[in-house]
This record gives C-alpha cells, structure tokens and sequence, in this order.
C-alpha cells in the first residue's frame, strides 16, 4: 500500500493515441482513490473495475476524461495479499463477464442489483453487470481466467503455468450426490526456465533459479497475424520472477488439450536481460499483434514472502519502479499490425460484419455494442451470417449474438446443431437450454449423443440434465456407454443424472458388453443417495451373477467399489436388499469366496488379485487360515502391489493379531509396505497403541514413521494415544542434533 500499511492509493489511466500512429499520446488519469484494482474491462459508457472487497462500476459522464461516477456492483471479496484478489475481467461468447478469483478469496459475495449471494471459496466466477446476476465458475485461477476462440476457458497460477477448466461448475454442482473429477486439467509441466537475467542476491535458491515460480495471465493467443490462420492454438505465459514470457502449443485431445512448450531448447519467447523487466499481461492486441505488460519493478513479490530477517534490509525498495512500466506490442518483422476500427462510429451492418473479422477483439466488441445497442435491425443480417458465413467463428459470434438479444430461432438453431464444425455444434447444444420447450429441437439435439466430437459429446451429456423426456434419458445412456472410459463424459453425465437415473441404468444394464465398473459403481452410489432400492438392486444383481462360479475382473472391482460406498454411507447390504437378501447376500458370499481363491492363487494376473483382496474382509471377519495365508504374502518375493493390497486386506479383517503380524520382519520391508503397514495400523486405537509399544521396545525406530504420520500419532483421536505418542515422538529428538538445527535456523 501507499503507507506500507495497504492504504489504497490505486489509480486508473486511460490512455488514447490521439493521431492513430498506433503509440499512446495521451493519458488521463481517470480513476483514484481505488483500493488494489487489478482488473478492468470497458463496459457500454464507462469500466468495469476489481478492487477488491468491490466490483465497481466508473463512467465519464460529462466528458472531461475522469469518471464522476461510481458505482459497486458486487462486494464482499477478499482484502488478502494484493497478488491472490479478484482479477482478470474478460468477456465470454456466452455474454458473461468471467472474473478469476485469485486464492484468498473466500466466503460469501453479494450483489448488490439483486441482494443475493454466493459462496465463491475455492472457485472463480461470472457476472452480468446490468442484471446483478452472479454465478460461481470451476477454480480459481490465481491471475487471469482466458478463453480461447471457441469459449474454452484456461487458468493458471504461479507454480502451474497452464490448465483447461473441462467441466463447468454450473453443471456440475447439481448432482450433490457423486464426486467428480478435479475440474480442469494441467495441460503442461512445470518446466525447466532459461533466464538471461541474474538473479538477485536474496533469490539465490537451487530450485527457484531453475524452475518457474510466478507464472500469471495464461493467454491463448486468438488472432492470425502472428501464426497465421488455423494450425495449433498458442498460449503465452508470463513469468515475471526470471523476466520471461513462455509460449506453449495445444492440440486437441479428446475433452480437452495436451500442451508443450513452442520454444527450442533454452530459448523462450521473450527472456530479458534486465531484471527488473516483469511481463504480468498479455493481449490479442486489435490489430493482431501480441501485446506484453511489463509492470517493470526492482522487487516482484509482496513482502510478506521474504524471511522476517531480510525485510528491513530490501524496505526500501519495496516500490522501486513505480514510476515506470512498458507496453510491448509483437508482430512479425514486415508484417505490421492491422488498423484499429472505431466500432463507435459503425452503423449496425458495420458492426455485424466485424464478426468476421480475423481480431477476436473486434468479434467480441462488436457481439458487445451490438447487444447493447439492442437495434431490432441486427437480427436479419445477423441470421444470414450464421446461415451462410463460410467462416464458423462467425457463425458462432452471431449464434450467441442473436441470443444475446433474445433473437435466437429455434430454426437457426436446428441448423447450427447440423453445422460442419464442431465448435458451431457445441455452442448449439449449449443454447438450446434456453428452448426446452421446443419439440422440435429434441430430436435434432438428440442426433448429436453419437457426434464424432468429444468435446460436442461432452455438453450434451451436460445438457441434457434440463429435459425431463425419457429420449434425453436414452440418449444419456448411449453416451455413458460409448463414453465410459472418458471420465470428464461420465463425469457430465452424472451431473446430468438426476432426472434420468432410471434411464441410465436400463442402458448400463442391456449395454450388452462389460459393464464399466466405475460407471457401475457411480449409479450405484447414487441410487443408495436417492434411496432407490429398486435400482440398487437391479445394478447389483450383474456384479453378483456367475452361472459357473467365476468373475470378471470388472466384477471384483465393482463390488468392491460398492462395499467401500456402503462403508462410507454407514449402511449394510442387508439393509438395501429389498426382499431379495437370501439372494443378494448368497451371491455376495459366492463371490467373496471366489475372491479368497483369487487372491491367494500365485498364477492369477496381479491386477486380478489386488482387486479381489479388496473383497476380502467385507462381509464377515476372515478365517484364521487366511489371516495367515495373507500375512504370509508380506515377502520380498511378493509383489509390492499385492503386499499392499494384503495389508490393507489385514486391516479389513480386524483381526486381533494383525498388529503383530505386520511388525514381525519390519526391517525387511521396502518404504512402500512400511507405510501401508502404519496406515492399516494408525485405523483403530488398540491397534495405534501396539505400534507405539513396539516403537518403546525399540522394534522400530521414530524415525521409520514419516513426518505426516508423525503427526497423527501426535493428533490421534484417543487420547491416551496421543500421550504416548508425545513421550515416544518427542523424547526422541537427539539433543545435540537439535541444537545443531537451531543454531542454523537463522541462515533458513
């Protein structure tokens, strides 16, 4: 802040090349007084500015340059460190304003248009000024939320340069009932950097001067001027700890994207010599060039990340370079970039023609002013370049344009669901949520369940959780099982599920191949969450059948899946049976018997046996002989899987002597066992106390036992184990080592 204290001392400039040299010649400063803002967006007459705990509105009303009004739209933000707020305002093909989070922003935002609220922990979000509407969005990024040309969106934060958001947070959460994958997906490693620039004395650190440490403001780049048109996506990455900027290639993998680095080996994009050089922005410029903030500073990171002992010494420092900064704008040598257009002085044809611009900044101004605008005359040349555009980012623009106004035709959108290009088709499923109602549509919607796009495949399934027909049902059936080794599709189709489960399960059950048992094991997870007996039954009744006594492996896995569910529901399968408990509970002990076999048969695969120790101890407790047959697999000569899988097998079995069993030959046993070992043991109190005894008989040693076990031992529940642990754990510590410790701590 301005005192050291975060006074808000924030300003906004707005800047004009006044004789269209294509160089700032002018600055106004517009806007004072704002607290920390790191985000704005030109929005109808004025900006949209985060600043938080608010998201203001600011508009110049009497033309002098400076804005006389203001206006808070949301608040309740975060006020953390000034790198982790709010930031990154960018405008979506589907007319929401996304907003990244940064990752102190926690609790509860309120709109002050509507008086609702959301909670916004852990996730990103999007607005619609003018209504007050609020939503919260998958996340959160840490600086900058992006999309690319088709409405895909990327985050990033400083230790991940890039990821793809897969599943939309609108969809997902209506399914409360399932768990889902993590909702995005790295699309590149942490990499190795090759600064040019040295590195300051207080960032002399083995790993930090090797590996990115801030990378910010992912961008994948959306013009031609650069690469030309088509080919790969490209994504640029500022990495403003070693002055650099990264540049990335996408390909298109199923859902989502693989990505690696663009640059040859030791070479990046942009890499400065001068360290005081700090790219935090980037841009798809108007005129197709790539425009490069550099904030330009002597220090990057907030103070509070340096040791306490070195803060006075760089205090005065803290705001060198506030006086500086640069605006980089990149283009091809004798490729300049094209003229700016003034969408301003544009009469409506004008501006719908920009939809076929190469820019994507005039694409999505001009679906903005026109939207804004409202002109009833926009609709019948829009609807022409949807119809016959050879350009698909056109017609896509004017799809959502025409939604946008509230022109969108069931007719157009029959059409676009048709449409050769599978981003034109993907944003006709998504739209035509807003038309249910439409008979028509369905069927045409429906075609798309065997579409050869995944990613076309992927917002059906998450569409059709808005119908309530039983063809929706069918069709989300028919994706589950042409999609069900593809994760992120199943995952949408769960989020799908609650108005079709009796329809996913007719076609998971007649699918006529093996079922997939994690697809299996969802429904039935959700039908012990809806309290359908009727279902749960049916699903198991495949898991359990075997005319000649021998199981797949989906089998095992599967009814092992559901005994864990069953577990962790504190429920039984006697108590979901329905009638039929002789028969469900017969062929839940055929297959637990089959299991004992396979488990223990040395000729059996090694993924077979793993998956039926996970059956053993489920049903009732294990006979001595297998108590003894499964320790008797803690050998070097066993697999370490299999040894793992006894182990935890043990565990299950609650058998009294499984302590002893598992620390019999500890010293023999590879890190990997040791720790299953703990783990199993660490489970229940008596079995915690014979652990901590044998550590008191010096069978094992403190330091066998890791860090974060340590600290359960220390945080147990019981606590009589806790003060063993503490007398055992603690008293443990070689003096003479710790004292070395301390006398080094001041150097860490």
């Amino acid at each position: 802040g301005m005192d050291g204290q975060m006074k808000a001392g924030g300003r906004l400039r707005y800047l004009e090349d006044t004789d269209g040299d294509g160089a700032y010649d002018r600055s106004t400063l517009f806007l004072e007084g704002l607290n920390f803002p790191n985000g704005v967006l030109p929005w109808r007459k004025g900006v949209l500015v985060t600043a938080a705990p608010d998201l203001i509105y600011a508009e110049d009303t009497n033309g002098d340059g400076k804005a006389d009004h203001r206006e808070t739209l949301y608040t309740g933000f975060t006020e953390g460190n000034p790198q982790l707020r709010i930031n990154g305002l960018r405008y979506g093909l589907d007319n929401w304003v996304y907003c990244a989070n940064g990752l102190s922003t926690k609790g509860t935002v309120k709109s002050a248009k509507t008086g609702k609220t959301i909670e916004v922990s852990g996730r990103d979000f999007r607005i619609r000024p003018d209504t007050g509407e609020l939503d919260a969005q998958a996340g959160p990024s840490q600086y900058g939320r992006n999309p690319d040309n088709w409405g895909n969106w990327f985050g990033v934060d400083n230790s991940h340069p890039l990821w793809h958001y897969i599943l939309a947070d609108h969809y997902t959460r209506r399914n409360p009932h399932v768990s889902l994958p993590q909702s995005h997906k790295q699309l590149v490693d942490l990499s190795p950097v090759f600064p040019r620039s040295r590195l300051f004395e207080h960032y002399e650190h083995p790993v930090r001067g090797k590996l990115a440490a801030s990378t910010c403001a992912a961008l994948i780049y959306r013009d031609e001027l650069l690469f030309g048109p088509g080919g790969k996506r490209q994504a640029f990455t500022c990495e403003p700890f070693h002055n650099l900027v990264l540049h990335y290639e996408l390909t298109d993998a199923g859902v989502s994207f693989d990505g690696r680095l663009a640059e040859k080996s030791k070479i990046h994009f942009l890499a400065s010599e001068d360290n005081w050089t700090r790219p935090v922005l980037t841009r798809t410029g108007p005129g197709g060039a790539l425009w490069v903030v550099d904030m330009y500073r002597y220090l990057i990171e907030h103070p509070e990340y340096f040791p306490k002992h070195v803060r006075p010494q760089f205090q005065p420092f803290y705001r060198y370079g506030d006086d500086r900064g640069r605006i980089y704008r990149i283009h091809p040598t004798g490729r300049k970039p094209r003229p700016y257009s003034r969408l301003d002085r544009m009469d409506t044809p004008q501006l719908v023609a920009m939809l076929d611009s190469p820019s994507s900044w005039h694409r999505d101004m001009a679906q903005q002013v026109l939207i804004w605008a409202a002109d009833p005359a926009a609709v019948e040349p829009l609807a022409k370049i949807a119809y016959e555009c050879s350009n698909p980012l056109a017609r896509v623009h004017a799809l959502c344009t025409l939604d946008g106004l509230g022109a969108l035709t069931p007719a157009l959108l029959m059409r676009a669901l048709a449409d050769p290009h599978p981003g034109v088709r993907r944003h006709a499923v998504r739209l035509s949520e807003s038309m249910v109602d439409e008979e028509a549509i369905l069927p045409t919607l429906l075609k798309l369940a065997d579409d050869p796009d995944p990613k076309v495949r992927l917002q059906l399934a998450s569409t059709l959780g808005v119908h309530k027909d039983p063809r929706a049902g069918r069709a989300l059936g028919r994706i589950a099982v042409s999609d069900r080794d593809e994760p992120y599709i199943i995952a949408a189709v769960l989020s799908s599920a609650l108005p079709h489960h009796d329809w996913l399960v007719d076609k998971v059950l007649v699918a006529g191949a093996a079922p997939n048992h994690v697809l299996l094991g969802r429904l039935l997870d959700l039908s012990l969450a809806l309290k359908r007996m009727d279902t749960t039954v049916r699903l198991l009744e495949p898991v359990l059948a075997s005319p000649d006594g021998s199981y797949e492996l989906w089998q095992l896995e599967a009814f092992a899946g559901w005994m864990d569910t069953l577990s962790r529901r504190k429920s039984s399968m006697a108590k979901i049976a329905e009638g039929k408990e002789e028969a469900i509970l017969a062929g839940a002990a055929q297959l637990t018997g089959a299991a004992r076999d396979i488990a223990l048969d040395g000729e059996e695969a090694i993924d077979r046996r793993v998956a039926a120790m996970r059956v053993l101890g489920r049903l009732q407790p294990a006979a001595p002989p297998d108590i003894e047959a499964l320790a008797g697999l803690l050998v070097v000569q066993t697999d370490v899987r299999i040894q793992i899988a006894a182990i935890r097998a043990l565990g299950r079995s609650g058998d009294q002597r499984v302590p002893g069993l598992l620390m019999q030959n500890w010293e023999s046993h590879l890190p990997p066992v040791r720790l299953a070992m703990v783990d199993v043991l660490l489970g229940r109190e008596a079995w915690a106390k014979a652990l901590l005894d044998s550590i008191a008989k010096q069978q094992l040693a403190p330091s066998d036992l890791d860090a974060a076990r340590r600290q359960r031992l220390l945080k147990h529940g019981s606590e009589s184990v806790r003060k063993q642990a503490e007398q055992l754990l603690r008293r443990n510590v070689n003096p003479d080592r710790q004292k070395a410790i301390e006398s080094y701590r001041s150097a860490l």
